[in-house]
């Protein structure tokens, strides 16, 4: 497998045909909550296998304390 390629969970706000910006932001927010809580640290590795296999590092924003009160 190749070096992991990078995805940054904060470009899901740029919005994707099938997600609105504003729901992107609200799913990379929910992620980065999620992803921090579970004990996780940025460039942590995921590999996906399925129709494809390819290895990522997830990057995402700073969790604030507001975040974590949603």
């Amino acid at each position: 497998m190749n070096e992991p390629l990078e995805l940054v969970l904060t470009n899901l706000s740029q919005g994707l045909p099938a997600i609105t910006p504003s729901f992107g932001a609200a799913l990379a927010e929910a992620c980065a909550v999620c992803l921090e809580e579970q004990g996780h640290s940025q460039g942590v590795e995921i590999t996906v296998s399925g129709d494809f296999t390819a290895k990522f590092k997830l990057r995402w924003e700073v969790v604030t304390s507001q975040m974590l009160l949603c």
